[in-house]
C-alpha cells in the first residue's frame, strides 16, 4: 500500500506537487507562523524546481509582509495568474507575485481584467525578498480607437535655446499617454531639468574611443535607466505609473532630408514591451501640456 502511494506521488504533475506544497506552507503559516512555514518550505526544496522554489519564497514573503494591510487570501490555482486576493481600501484587488517581470506580459492578463477589480503584479527581489515594484494593470482604454490601452511614456526632448540661439543648458521632458494599437497620444504633463539630455545625444557625447563596446553600452544603458528612474519617481508623486522612456527623434525618409518627427522607444517595462513598435510618428513635440 505504501509502495503504491509512493508511486502515485512520483507520477504527480509538477503543478500538482507545487500546489500541494503551497497549501501546506500557507496552512503551517496560519497555524505556527512565518518561521515555521519557511522551514517546511526548505524541507520540500528537493520536490520543486528552482523556479518554483523561488516563486513560493516570494509569495510567502509578500504574504507575510502585506497580509494584514491588504487583507490577503491565498488564491486557488484557477489559471488566472492570481496568487492572492485582497482589498486596497474598499476596492477588491488581485496580486500576481513574481521575482522576474520578464515572464509577465500584459496580454496574459487582459481577459481577466474587469470592472470593479484592480490587478497588480508585485515584483519581489529574489536576493533580500523585499518588494521592488508594484505594477497596476488598470490601464485606461484608448478613447480614440477603443481597442488599445493608454500607457504613460516619458519623452526626452532636445536642448533648449533662447530666441538668440543661446543654450539655456536645460532639457524638457514630456509625459505622454500613448496607445500602441492606433499610435494616438496625448500630452499629460511636463518638466524641465539640467541633466536629462536625450539618450541619443548622450550616447554621442560619451567619449568611447578608448572604451570597449560592452563598457560603452553599459554607460549609455546606465544613463537610460537613471533617467527613467528619476522621472518615474517624479510622476509617481502624482500617482502616475511610468511604463517607458522615449527620445523625440527626426526620422529621415529620403536623401533630400524629407522625413517626420516621432518618438523612438528607448526603454519599456517588460510587461508592455511587446505591445509597442520601435517608434511612432508624433509631429514635433513641444513642452506644452494640455488638458483633455
Amino acid at each position: 500500500m505504501e509502495k503504491k502511494k509512493m508511486m502515485h506521488n512520483k507520477n504527480q504533475h509538477p503543478a500538482e506537487i507545487y500546489n500541494s506544497i503551497r497549501r501546506i506552507v500557507f496552512s503551517i503559516y496560519h497555524r505556527d507562523g512565518y518561521d515555521h512555514a519557511k522551514e517546511i518550505l526548505e524541507k520540500n526544496r528537493s520536490k520543486l524546481n528552482v523556479q518554483s522554489m523561488v516563486g513560493l519564497k516570494a509569495e510567502l514573503s509578500f504574504y507575510h509582509r502585506f497580509q494584514k494591510e491588504y487583507c490577503l487570501t491565498p488564491a486557488l490555482d484557477s489559471g488566472e495568474h492570481v496568487d492572492f486576493a485582497g482589498n486596497i481600501g474598499i476596492r477588491p484587488v488581485r496580486f500576481d507575485v513574481t521575482t522576474n517581470e520578464k515572464f509577465k506580459e500584459f496580454k496574459n492578463y487582459e481577459k481577466f481584467l474587469c470592472e470593479g477589480y484592480d490587478y497588480r503584479i508585485a515584483i519581489m527581489d529574489g536576493k533580500n525578498w523585499e518588494i521592488k515594484d508594484v505594477i497596476d494593470l488598470a490601464f485606461p482604454k484608448c478613447p480614440s480607437c477603443g481597442n488599445g490601452n493608454l500607457f504613460s511614456i516619458a519623452v526626452l526632448l532636445g536642448e533648449n535655446f533662447n530666441h538668440k540661439g543661446e543654450s539655456q543648458w536645460t532639457h524638457d521632458q514630456l509625459l505622454l499617454d500613448v496607445c500602441p494599437y492606433c499610435e494616438e497620444f496625448r500630452e499629460r504633463d511636463s518638466t524641465t531639468t539640467h541633466f536629462l539630455p536625450k539618450i541619443s545625444d548622450y550616447a554621442q557625447e560619451v567619449d568611447h574611443e578608448d572604451l570597449l563596446e560592452d563598457d560603452y553600452k553599459r554607460i549609455v544603458e546606465g544613463h537610460t535607466h537613471n533617467a527613467f528612474d528619476y522621472l518615474r519617481k517624479l510622476w509617481e508623486i502624482k500617482t502616475i505609473k511610468l511604463m517607458g522612456l522615449a527620445d523625440s527623434t527626426y526620422f529621415t525618409t529620403s536623401k533630400d532630408g524629407d522625413g517626420y518627427w516621432g518618438i523612438k522607444f528607448q526603454l519599456l517595462q517588460d510587461v508592455v514591451r511587446n505591445r509597442f513598435p520601435d517608434h511612432i510618428q508624433t509631429g514635433m513635440l513641444e513642452n506644452t501640456s494640455e488638458e483633455w
